[in-house]
C-alpha cells in the first residue's frame, strides 16, 4: 500500500496546545483541525492509524511530522519500486527472461539510495534478491493481464469536505470491459487467512481493510471506468518452505456500508476532538507519550 502526502501543504498550528482547551481554544482548534483534514484527505494507512491509536493519526497523518524510515520499511519500500519497475518494463516489452534479474538490480538501485551501512545495505540485499527472484519466476503468469502500477486515486469525496485518497501497487484488466483485480504487495511473514480478515486475536483486520478502502474507491470514482472484482494480498516474500503465497477476496457490499460508516465516525470525531484526552491501549505507544507532553500554558 502507498500513500501520498502533500507536504508541500503542511500547517504549523497557530494556537498553543492545551491539555483541556478552553472553548475558545477549542474552536481555534477544531477550525485548524478540520482545515488540515481537508487538505489530506484520508488514505486507508491513516484511517488504520486513527483505528490503532488516534494520536498515531495525529502526529503522522494530520500534522506530518517527518519521520526516518526503519530498516524493514526501507526494504519494503525498495521492493514495491522494483516491482513498478517490472510492471513497467512487462507492459512495454511482454514478458521476458531477464524480468527476475531485472527486478533484482532496480531492488539494489533503489536501495543504494536509502541511508544504509554497508552492512545493512548487504543483509537486504541479500533478502531481496532471494525474494523478487523467486517471487518474479513463480507468479510468470499473472504478469500477463494488462496491469496499472501505483495507480492513483484522489476524486472521492466521503463527505463534501473530505476527500479519500489511495495508491493501489498493481491492478490487472481481467476483462475488456474494466473489470480488474487488484494486488497488494507485502513483504515479511507470511500471515493466514483468517489473520488477515482481522479474525484472530491478535489481527485488527487493517490489511483487509485496505481492500475493501481499494473497492470503495474504484465504486465511487466519478467515471466509474473499473470494476474491482477480487482483491489479492501478494506475500512476495517465500515462506519457511520456499513457496510464495497469495490471498484473494471478494469484497461484499456491506463491507464498505460498513467501512463508510467507520470513516464518518472517525471524520466527526477528528472535526470535533473527541478524541483529545484518549489513549491507546498500548503502555510504550510513543505517540501517546507526545501527546503525554503537552502541558497547559
Amino acid at each position: 500500500v502507498r500513500e501520498e502526502i502533500p507536504h508541500e501543504e503542511s500547517k504549523e498550528l497557530e494556537v498553543p496546545i492545551h491539555t483541556q482547551p478552553t472553548s475558545s481554544v477549542r474552536e481555534q482548534m477544531k477550525r485548524i483541525v478540520g482545515e488540515l483534514l481537508s487538505e489530506r484527505g484520508l488514505s486507508v494507512t491513516a484511517i488504520n492509524n486513527y483505528l490503532s491509536c488516534p494520536w498515531k493519526y495525529f502526529y503522522n497523518n494530520l500534522l506530518t511530522i517527518p519521520q526516518t524510515q526503519k530498516k524493514h520499511q526501507i526494504y519494503g519500500t525498495a521492493v514495491h519500486a522494483a516491482l513498478h519497475d517490472v510492471v513497467m518494463k512487462v507492459q512495454k516489452e511482454g514478458i521476458q527472461k531477464d524480468d527476475a534479474l531485472y527486478a533484482v538490480a532496480q531492488f539494489q538501485k533503489h536501495l543504494r539510495k536509502k541511508p544504509l551501512t554497508q552492512q545493512e545495505y548487504e543483509e537486504l540485499a541479500k533478502r531481496g534478491e532471494k525474494a523478487l527472484s523467486g517471487y518474479i519466476q513463480k507468479t510468470e503468469e499473472q504478469w500477463t493481464f494488462p496491469a496499472f502500477t501505483e495507480f492513483k486515486i484522489t476524486d472521492v469525496f466521503i463527505t463534501p469536505e473530505v476527500m479519500l485518497r489511495g495508491v493501489i501497487d498493481r491492478m490487472e484488466l481481467v476483462s475488456d470491459i474494466g473489470r480488474v483485480r487488484v494486488i497488494d504487495y507485502k513483504t515479511g511473514k507470511h500471515k493466514s487467512r483468517a489473520d488477515i480478515e482481522g479474525k484472530t486475536k491478535s489481527s485488527s483486520g487493517d490489511i483487509y481493510r485496505q481492500l475493501i478502502f481499494y473497492k470503495l474507491l474504484l465504486d465511487a470514482q466519478q467515471d466509474k471506468k473499473y470494476y474491482m472484482e477480487t482483491g489479492v494480498i501478494d506475500f512476495v516474500e517465500p515462506n519457511e518452505k520456499g513457496d510464495i503465497r497469495r490471498e484473494e477476496f471478494q469484497i461484499e457490499e456491506s463491507e464498505i456500508s460498513i467501512l463508510k460508516d467507520t470513516i464518518r465516525t472517525i471524520i466527526g470525531e477528528i472535526k470535533e476532538l473527541a478524541f483529545w484526552d484518549t489513549r491507546c491501549d498500548d503502555a510504550e505507544c510513543e505517540f501517546c507519550a507526545l501527546r503525554n507532553m503537552i502541558t497547559e500554558v
